[in-house]
């Protein structure tokens, strides 16, 4: 059979045609969808139609019918062919009129159907009338006059509707909620304390009273006192406010400053405070001041009274509160730095310049180059000087952390204390009920430069060079009261402060703090050689102290040289109310010592303590690791130092003397690193060997000594000494120290040994040939090298014979590299 092709083609369009026609085009169609539907499923309110006027029978008469007006209302949404995907809701009034409250106080616009509008997932661009929650509090009105939003029973309806997930909208539902709120009562204060009344300074009434006096830029705070019950977190909606002239000598006659209508905090992040400044364009026309701040009885004439009232979450308002203040122009922020006599709060780090760890508040670990790592470095206080400023060592890595405020901020100024956070004016010391809104810097004359900022008008509104430039801050941020200061130069400084406060007033006498940089010169370029200090008690009588004084100045005379007394220091620093600065310790600053290349130290005394230098521990090893040599004189005191300096782990007698500190004893049975013959327990006041002593071997000395017996001999003056003296002096097991060398032994006599007990002959045993003077050649932290020195004299150099002793000094200054 020969297949037709044309035929076959007809026959299949035919056929498929037929098929269509029977299908029923209204079965099984994917485009009809069933609307979703939604009901509240809370307990609270009443089911209602869609009428709108549901006043008078839809207010129950029992009270316990009625509600409190925050509810928690919830819903749910189903869907029989699909999904619900949000909800939409909205509020009417008995007058069928949308509206909104508090907690929604957006909505879309009656003609849009009035629903509440949502913020989707915390994000304020994305707002939308419809949202994924199944239940909301709903804060409902209780008030219907809104003249005087006094407390009502006020009905409201609230409709609900869904919507799934084809778009299609379900039935509006409709709720009523009848509620109702006690009138709320409120207060007000000021962030600086409460307006309370004062004395009168112009009457001679007793108890006669005036109000408050403040400043023209207050921080109002509002508070509420609400008694409804039921309520989760009772809060208040917003405040509102107003300004009052009234005269003091009638106060019927009022003027409304900046006009009678009301001032509101609606819409603001905090609606419970708000800042009033008559330098801003708002203020100017609210808080005008009555007087000017030192006002004569007849220069005030007028006082300023706030009213304010608030508003509940359900819009009830509360009666009118009223307080009355004086207004004052005139008054200053009063700024200051807390580095002072109370608490020091200003710390500085540095190559030179810094602690082990007296405090820990600012820490670095800085390993040295070469041989040298000397562990944890910590923040240091700055020194105060003999020229009563400020100082430090400079280093190119120098960094002060500062701590700037104003008065008032803490109790008697002091930043460990109370924080009290109110701002006292400058001239009078009072609070005037402003706040530290701002703070700026100069240092030295111009605004100091912070590279993060730099070129920002917002911190550098007048540029960064010339005397009206300062770099600001506002209170709050980070750097604001806690500025680091980098990238100084040696030399004197001076850091200016000043506060801006919330009058828009900045202190027009700017705290300046006065500093000196001071660099760290090698010990040979030094602009001093020899820097004495007497340590020594006055001794008794008083032409031993004469004679001792001109002992030294003769002993060092034709060297470039400065004499001080350690009391005169120390009182120079507790005059100044600085003790506190270095923890009652340290008296002497490193920058002056830094000006030395070397210290001599005499605490000759036999009744001198070592405590004095244990307090110099900072300063002196400041001074030590820079290079600088020390010579000490002590005697017996050398003894002491090993118990004084025992608890403390860095310390310049482990250190830069090379004795150890961690010796539990002190008995002088030869185990200790220094011993001494105890006069007093022993009895061997007359048991006298000690004569002298003689370079040791190796030490590069050639000079001996001897105790001076003569009559106006220091020594003989001081303790009656007339021959020789064992008790008053030191002695070194020098097998017992590393890396110190011996550089004068003891010389004896035996002529008491024939008289001495056996006691006293065990001593002259044990002590014969002794190390009485050492020499500890030392690293030079500065730069990694073995090249500065200490000498400790076991027994007192203004005790021996004066050529030799000035020979000896003359020899051991030369091995310092110090000549005449």
């Amino acid at each position: 059979m020969i297949f037709n092709r044309k035929r076959f083609v007809a026959a299949a369009f035919i056929l498929i045609v037929l098929l269509l026609a029977a299908c029923d085009h209204t079965k099984g169609s994917l485009t009809d969808n069933i609307a979703p539907t939604v009901k509240f499923t809370a307990y609270e309110g009443i089911d209602a139609d869609g009428s709108v006027n549901y006043e008078g029978a839809a207010i129950p008469e029992s009270e316990d019918s009625i509600l409190v007006f925050q509810q928690k209302v919830y819903w749910l949404g189903s869907d029989v062919d699909g999904v619900v995907k949000d909800y939409r809701y909205r509020l009417i009034n008995k007058n069928g009129e949308y509206i909104t409250v508090a907690g929604h106080e957006n909505r879309l616009s009656d003609a849009e159907g009035g629903w509440l509008l949502h913020v989707i997932n915390n994000d304020e661009s994305q707002i939308s009338d419809w949202t994924n929650d199944v239940y909301a509090v709903i804060n409902f009105p209780c008030w219907d006059n809104p003249a005087t939003h006094d407390s009502a029973k006020v009905a409201t309806a609230m409709e609900l509707q869904c919507r799934d997930d084809r778009g299609d909208v379900s039935p509006i539902v409709r709720r009523i909620f009848i509620t109702k709120s006690n009138k709320p009562s409120i207060d007000v204060t000021t962030s600086k304390g409460g307006l309370n009344r004062k004395d009168d300074p112009f009457s001679s009434e007793e108890g006669a009273t005036i109000v408050a006096e403040t400043g023209t830029g207050i921080k109002f705070n509002f508070s509420m006192q609400d008694n409804d019950a039921y309520v989760s977190e009772l809060k208040p909606w917003y405040f509102e406010y107003r300004f009052i002239k009234r005269d003091i000598a009638d106060t019927t006659n009022y003027t409304y400053p900046g006009g009678e209508e009301w001032h509101t905090t609606l819409g603001q992040e905090n609606v419970k405070s708000v800042i009033v400044s008559a330098s801003d364009e708002y203020g100017e026309n609210l808080l005008i001041p009555d007087a000017h701040v030192g006002y004569t009885q007849d220069e005030i004439t007028t006082e300023t009274v706030m009213q304010v009232r608030g508003y509940d979450e359900a819009g009830v308002v509360s009666d009118i509160k009223e307080v009355y203040f004086r207004c004052l122009s005139g008054y200053h922020p009063w700024s200051l730095m807390y580095c002072n006599a109370d608490t020091n709060d200003v710390f500085c780090l540095g190559e030179y310049h810094y602690s082990y760890g007296l405090n820990a508040l600012v820490k670095v670990v800085k390993p040295k180059t070469g041989t040298v790592y000397d562990g944890e470095h910590f923040a240091h206080p700055l020194f105060w000087s003999q020229d009563s400023t400020f100082s430090a060592i400079w280093s190119d890595d120098f960094v002060m952390y500062t701590h700037a405020g104003y008065k008032g901020e803490f109790a008697n100024g002091k930043p460990t204390g109370k924080r009290e956070n109110i701002v006292l004016d400058e001239q009078t010391g009072k609070n005037y009920y402003s706040e530290a809104i701002g703070i700026a810097y100069q240092l030295d004359g111009e605004a100091y430069q912070y590279a993060a900022y730099l070129g920002n008008p917002e911190y550098y509104p007048y540029g960064t060079e010339g005397s009206d430039s300062w770099f600001k801050l506002k209170i709050g941020e980070p750097l604001a009261q806690a500025l680091p200061i980098r990238n100084l130069t040696p030399g004197e400084h001076v850091l200016s402060i000043r506060v801006l406060d919330s009058q828009g007033v900045w202190d027009d006498s700017p705290y300046e703090f006065k500093f000196t940089l001071i660099e760290n010169l090698p010990a040979a370029e030094r602009p001093k050689d020899i820097l004495v200090i007497d340590n020594d008690e006055a001794p008794y009588p008083p032409s031993a102290e004469e004679n001792r004084d001109e002992f030294y100045q003769n002993l060092f005379s034709g060297y470039n040289v400065d004499f001080i007394n350690y009391d005169d220091v120390k009182e120079g620093v507790v005059d100044a109310g600085q003790e506190a600065l270095q923890y009652s310790k340290a008296k002497f600053s490193p920058s002056d010592l830094m000006q030395y290349k070397t210290i001599f130290f005499h605490m000759d005394h036999i009744t001198s303590a070592s405590q004095d230098l244990f307090l110099e521990n900072q300063s002196f090893n400041l001074f030590l690791q820079g290079g600088g040599n020390l010579i000490l004189s002590g005697g017996i005191n050398v003894n002491g130092l090993q118990e004084a300096f025992n608890y403390t782990p860095r310390n310049i007698v482990k250190d830069h003397m090379g004795i150890p500190s961690d010796i539990p004893g002190l008995e002088s049975d030869g185990s200790d690193a220094v011993i001494y013959c105890d006069i007093v327990s022993s009895d061997q006041m007359k048991d006298r060997f000690f004569t002298g002593a003689s370079p040791a071997e190796g030490s590069g000395l050639t000079v001996s000594v001897e105790i001076d017996t003569t009559e106006n001999a220091v020594g003989g003056l001081i303790h009656g000494i007339n021959d020789d003296a064992t008790g008053l002096v030191s002695y070194f097991n020098t097998a017992n120290l590393e890396n110190v060398h011996p550089v004068m032994n003891m010389v004896y006599t035996d002529k008491y040994l024939d008289t001495a007990d056996s006691t006293s002959v065990a001593l002259y045993e044990s002590t014969m040939n002794k190390a009485c003077a050492i020499e500890f050649d030392r690293l030079n932290y500065a730069t990694g090298t073995v090249d500065a020195k200490t000498y400790v004299f076991g027994f007192p150099i203004s005790f021996m014979k004066f050529d030799q002793a000035k020979a000896l000094m003359e020899e051991v200054l030369s091995e310092m590299g110090i000549n005449k």
